[in-house]
């Protein structure tokens, strides 16, 4: 059959033939097992995952809803109930131990890697939305991946959070928030029209940016 060859300014009209047709999915299929690019099996909650060096990123997502998140004041403990955005859960693992949360929100589902995430005024979180999570959990984490997953997602949301990081999260609140921002997040989740995906939550960057320093030397 004849081809049209198209580089930059040239046309080349050429003479070619077919020796097999296959379809793109068996194409890519090959040429991923040839290149060793195919990925590991992935839980079912993961909707994006990258590596780099022994480091993976796995990355979960939760649909805007109602959470009830336990704060400690002094020897007390207050509920407080929140409307989040979407919530993106970042795993980072060094081959299968498991090293990192992080907890970025989102006011619309990702569909790119320019999409924005943005930083929660939750408590116990490090500027770079890095989740303090204690040193008893890494060691305790057995199991399939899928496992780990879910334990370390339910260990955040179950905690009893405290005030030891307290200058990210003060100073994580949107502009015009008054007074502590968890407070004035109830305040406004109580009221029926209130909805989480359209406050100006703070930016931290985009997934791009998120997951090349997730996936950093060092990081």
């Amino acid at each position: 059959m004849d081809e049209i060859l198209i580089q930059g300014d040239m046309v080349s009209l050429r003479s070619v033939s077919e020796t097999r047709k296959v379809s793109t999915g068996e194409f890519y299929e090959s040429l991923s097992l040839a290149a060793g690019m195919m990925t590991p099996i992935l839980p079912q909650s993961v909707i994006f995952y990258a590596a780099r060096e022994g480091r993976n990123i796995f990355v979960t997502h939760e649909t805007p809803q109602l959470r009830k998140l336990k704060v400690k004041h002094g020897n007390q403990e207050k509920e407080y109930s929140v409307k989040l955005p979407h919530v993106y859960f970042f795993h980072k693992y060094q081959y299968s131990a498991f090293e990192d949360l992080f907890v970025y929100g989102a006011n619309f589902p990702a569909e790119a890697l320019t999409d924005m995430l943005h930083i929660l005024p939750l408590k116990n979180l490090y500027a770079d939305c890095r989740v303090c999570l204690g040193r008893d959990l890494k060691f305790n984490l057995e199991g399939r991946l899928s496992g780990k997953i879910i334990k370390v997602e339910d260990h955040f949301w179950n905690s009893v959070f405290n005030s030891d990081l307290d200058g990210n999260y003060k100073t994580a609140a949107p502009e015009g928030w008054e007074g502590d921002p968890l407070s004035y997040w109830q305040i406004l989740s109580e009221e029926p029209d209130f909805d989480p995906c359209e406050i100006q939550w703070q930016q931290w960057g985009t997934w791009k940016d998120v997951v090349n320093k997730l996936l950093e030397k060092g990081s």
